[in-house]
């Protein structure tokens, strides 16, 4: 694989979610922890590797787009990512 000499723009595009048998309480710290750890930190690496470079040649664009759905037959729980990403990342 050939290396990359510079990201311009980075776009991270990201929803990974559950479909729990119960509700919404039935969902695990497991379960929880695996969506932060997809969802967030998948971002928290990406920006710690592009965005060095980016802020060294003074350009670049980061976009971040996700949302995590818990889906179960008492309803859906939209845990969107940029809540986040406000205070979290950049």
């Amino acid at each position: 694989m050939q290396a990359l000499t510079s990201v311009d723009i980075l776009i991270n595009n990201v929803g990974a979610g559950v479909a729990p048998s119960g509700g919404y309480e039935s969902i695990t710290d497991e379960v929880w922890q695996r969506m932060l750890d997809v969802n967030f930190l998948g971002a928290v690496r990406l920006d710690r590797a592009f965005v060095p470079a980016m802020t060294e040649r003074k350009w670049g664009v980061v976009i971040h787009i996700g949302v995590a759905l818990l889906a179960s037959e008492r309803g859906a729980f939209a845990c969107g990512v940029d809540y986040l990403m406000d205070g979290g990342v950049l």
